[in-house]
């Protein structure tokens, strides 16, 4: 645990690193087939990652822990994730919203803005549509315990 919790801590500085120097992040991630690295230009933030997770999910009254759960599973807190699935849809930002998949469907303004794609997974959270992230279950399973 204490490696993991390590791992996660100089993921999270790589990030934030990369964000604060202006340049271009570069991530990809095995999801179900073979995935694309694709770059994506980035831009500072106007507050950090974790304090615009904390403060929307407190706004639309959705549990913090399970917004910064699922926020981590799907992107390792990277608001600039993009991943390339094996149908040719795009997994975007920080909560992994499809541009194929997710209805209604969210732009890429929306997407890569953590605020705006916090909202979203807000909004299906309190429809109790959050199965839509894959990640929510195994989630719930594991915090039902």
């Amino acid at each position: 645990m204490k490696n993991l919790n390590k791992l996660k801590e100089m993921a999270l500085l790589f990030i934030v690193l990369a964000i604060a120097m202006g340049g271009v992040f570069i991530l990809g991630r095995e999801m179900f087939a073979k995935t694309e690295i694709i770059e994506v230009e980035v831009e500072k933030p106007e507050e950090p990652i974790e304090d615009t997770v904390k403060r929307v999910c407190e706004e639309e009254k959705v549990p913090v822990h399970i917004c910064i759960i699922v926020a981590w599973e799907e992107s390792y807190f990277n608001p600039y994730f993009t991943n390339k699935m094996t149908d040719k849809s795009l997994d975007r930002g920080i909560m992994s919203i499809n541009n194929v998949h997710f209805k209604p469907y969210v732009p890429d303004t929306c997407a890569y803005s953590v605020e705006c794609s916090m909202r979203v997974f807000a909004k299906a959270y309190k429809e109790r549509k959050a199965y839509l992230w894959l990640v929510y279950p195994n989630i719930k399973n594991r915090l039902d315990k």
